[in-house]
């Protein structure tokens, strides 16, 4: 009946579904409870002849369509393979191994390796992925496949778990749970043992007789996943244990081809086909139970593995036995296969202690390694607690990549600290969460509350000395540091502020790093410790501020950027900008030559003179605002460097009066303060501001005239020291009905004024090095220009 039941259940895609219902139907009808079998009358002889009568029929039609029923010989068991189950003891180290930051595999490989289970469920997922993207490189070495899996691929394998089960994880049955645990150790020792073997004999590729040591058993755990109890009692346990042979229908072999059409050997070999593993691995798990002899002269894989698993699951009752044997298949030496065995021994001893795995007398007794600290009579209790541990791990997993979801979808570090608010609140109970920047320039901590502007914390500067605050020895320590332990009197005086300014007892500072460097702090203020004492929850905070770190360098990235595309744009701009001016002022300046030869053709009249002379300054003011809107254009922001303000002008001097005419008759002085010392400024600026002024000042004298430039330090305005630059020349100043409008760019009329663009220039570029310029016409008919810089002696 439950064959029966088992080719319906596994050929249901087949095209005579219709027929094996009703087969199965009858099937049902035949067996009834024995309480309605004396009701109707039909003695069980009958129903026994109907019975196979059924049974005949039944094969003789599906014969015509497949030779073998079972559902694994066509298809890849993709189901069953992800119901396989692991031990939480190994499931829970690995879910936190995927939640560290560290970009190194090999920590978590060197725990999936331990776990069959695990190991066949990353290596289905890959086949997965292959499907899909078949030009996908592939290579035949289980080892390196698990190396290229993500954290984040074990991680969902973790979670599916749970996922699957609705949120409840159980190995089964006690039956079950034993029998996975045995079904680990079994695999893990073969494994090690195959390992050892392969070494000794100089085999090519001894993680490949590793892998298939691990993986020999993997069909058993595949029954095991899709038909649980059943598979055990119809199966496992009723077949005698330490035998080998495949001859007798009592052993377990057998009995699995009567359930499945299959064996567990056949089925290993069929899914690491599927995996596209090496063809002597395939074989070396399909003869795993193949008897001695018959191996002899078979692939020294086969021979290996094949060894390694009658000397795992005891079939020798005597240690010559099993020396006589590894000696016949491997052609070893006899007194190297103790030392290979104890090897493999304490290697699995060493697991079992690393992953706490609790194992009952019984699994002790029937297996090779001897555990001599296990502590079986409490393993029940051990179990449940370390499946409360992985239960617990999982759902702040889960919270957590909520969490990571939302920090994702913000746009900016107020949104992110809003998200990290109200996660904190939910996952450790804070009453609230402070943010800190680091000045690397200062040396210090500085608050950086972008929620509230108004918070204490953003008017604190904290020295980074140790003792200074827990918020510097965090930074200090680069680990997370608390307050539990402090009295009051041991809390520096800024944290018990901040603490006040949370109406809270505790504070939890961590910091958040890039490149293992720290770039920011959280503090978490707290009014229960309970909860953040426990090293797990610690685990977490620490798995939290991974997730704070990424989403804040996210952001600013994002930011960064943005800036780059935007002075990309502007620079572009500005190019299309000078372009477009000097296409713009080609026409302006002929136009302007042909106005200057007829302004001097003595033909003209006054009036005439004059309308040349407006058109002329028309011109100019046109291709002047030209200049303004290049000048506007350019970024704000100013690179500071020294600059000796002395010999900028004397330099800017000289250029001017190398452009004057021989005839001129116009006298310069300089004064300049020889204290002066050299300013922070951006000198380009600082020149466009000279270079202007100085112009007008030539400009105005219309060739006749003096010119004095002076400069003066430590001139002190509303309590702070500037310097002062001077330009000052006996023109004719400013007409006083547009002192008003000096800065402004208005038309003027050179040499009867110094305004214009070039001052609306000088007052942009003023403004920016965040100085100020004055005017002032003194008595004696002198014009004079001051332009003030703070003095800015380092930056």
């Amino acid at each position: 009946m439950v064959y029966i039941k088992k080719i319906y259940r596994y050929n249901s895609t087949d095209q005579n579904d219709i027929l094996k219902v009703h087969f199965v139907s009858c099937i049902d009808q035949l067996l009834v409870h024995p309480k309605e079998q004396a009701e109707d009358g039909v003695s069980n002889m009958q129903r026994q002849r109907a019975y196979s009568k059924t049974i005949k029929i039944m094969e003789q039609h599906l014969s015509s369509h497949t030779e073998a029923t079972s559902y694994f010989d066509d298809h890849s068991p993709s189901n069953s393979i992800r119901k396989l189950l692991s031990l939480p003891h190994v499931l829970l180290p690995t879910l936190n191994q995927t939640m560290e930051a560290q970009q190194n595999p090999v920590p978590l490989y060197n725990l999936l390796r331990y776990d069959a289970a695990l190991v066949a469920r990353s290596l289905e997922i890959q086949r997965k992925s292959h499907t899909r993207q078949p030009a996908l490189p592939t290579t035949n070495s289980v080892q390196q496949r698990l190396l290229d899996t993500s954290s984040k691929t074990v991680k969902g394998l973790v979670l599916s778990t749970f996922h699957d089960r609705n949120g409840i994880y159980t190995c089964g049955s006690a039956l079950a749970q034993e029998y996975l645990k045995e079904q680990w150790l079994t695999s893990l020792q073969c494994g090690f043992l195959a390992r050892s073997l392969a070494l000794q004999v100089d085999y090519h590729d001894p993680e490949e007789a590793y892998f298939a040591g691990l993986l020999h058993n993997i069909g058993q755990l595949i029954f095991h996943a899709e038909d649980s109890d059943e598979y055990l009692n119809s199966c496992v346990y009723k077949a005698p244990k330490n035998t080998s042979s495949n001859t007798d229908n009592n052993t377990l072999l057998a009995l699995e081809s009567r359930r499945f059409y299959i064996n567990h050997c056949e089925l290993g070999a069929t899914v690491c086909k599927s995996w596209n593993l090496s063809k002597q691995l395939q074989d070396a798990i399909r003869f795993h139970h193949a008897d001695s002899h018959q191996i002899a002269d078979a692939h020294i894989l086969t021979r290996i593995v094949n060894i390694s698993r009658a000397i795992t699951e005891g079939e020798f009752t005597r240690f010559n036995q099993c020396t006589d044997s590894v000696t016949s298949l491997l052609a070893m030496p006899r007194d190297h296969v103790a030392p290979i065995i104890e090897s493999a021994i304490a290697q699995v001893s060493d697991v079992i202690r690393a992953l706490a795995i609790p194992l009952s007398d019984n699994i002790v007794r029937q297996n090779l390694v001897p555990i001599h600290d296990n502590d079986c009579d409490h393993a029940p209790l051990q179990d449940a607690i370390k499946l409360n541990q992985l239960t617990r791990e999982i759902h702040f997993c889960g919270i957590l990549e909520t969490v990571k979801g939302s920090l994702a979808d913000a746009n900016n570090e107020a949104e992110i600290q809003q998200e990290v608010q109200t996660a904190a609140a939910t996952l450790f109970d804070t009453e609230s969460v402070y943010f800190f920047d680091i000045d690397h320039a200062k040396n210090s901590i500085r608050g950086n509350n972008r929620i509230d502007s108004h918070c204490l914390t953003n008017e604190l500067s904290i020295r980074i000395e140790k003792g200074r605050s827990i918020l510097a020895d965090a930074l200090i320590h680069k680990q997370c540091v608390d307050t539990f332990e402090y009295s009051n009197d041991d809390i520096s005086i800024v944290d018990q502020e901040i603490l006040h300014q949370a109406s809270s007892k505790y504070l939890v500072c961590f910091p958040l790093f890039l490149n293992e460097q720290p770039f920011s702090l959280v503090a978490f203020a707290v009014n229960e410790n309970d909860l953040l004492r426990l090293p797990s929850n610690r685990k977490h905070v620490e798995y939290f501020s991974h997730a704070i770190a990424k989403s804040l360098l996210h952001v600013k990235n994002k930011c960064e950027q943005f800036d780059s595309v935007l002075n990309a744009e502007r620079s572009l701009y500005q190019t299309k900008l000078k372009r477009m001016t000097h296409e713009v002022n080609n026409p302006l300046s002929i136009a302007q030559n042909h106005l200057h030869i007829l302004s001097v053709s003595e033909s003209m009249t006054q009036q005439q003179q004059e309308s040349l002379h407006i058109v002329q300054e028309e011109i100019s003011r046109a291709s002047n605002l030209l200049k303004l809107q290049i000048d506007n254009s350019l970024s704000n922001k100013t690179t500071q460097h020294p600059v000796n303000i002395n010999e900028t002008l004397s330099d800017l001097l000289l250029i001017f009066e190398d452009g004057l005419p021989q005839d001129h008759s116009i006298d310069t002085e300089r004064h300049l303060d020889k204290n002066l010392p050299p300013i922070h400024l951006d000198d380009t600026k600082l020149k466009q501001v000279l270079t202007n002024l100085i112009k007008n000042a030539f400009e105005s004298l219309n060739n006749d005239g003096w010119i004095c430039v002076k400069t003066h330090d430590n001139v002190i305005v509303n309590g702070r020291q500037f310097i002062e630059i001077q330009i000052a020349d006996d023109g004719p100043g400013i007409p006083p009905n547009i002192i008003d409008q000096l800065f402004s760019p208005i038309s003027s009329s050179k040499g009867t004024c110094h305004n214009g663009i070039g001052l609306s220039i000088v007052k942009e570029l003023t403004d920016q090095l965040k100085g100020f310029v004055s005017y002032r016409r003194e008595s004696d008919g002198i014009t004079q220009f001051s332009v003030f810089f703070q003095r800015k002696t380092e930056i």
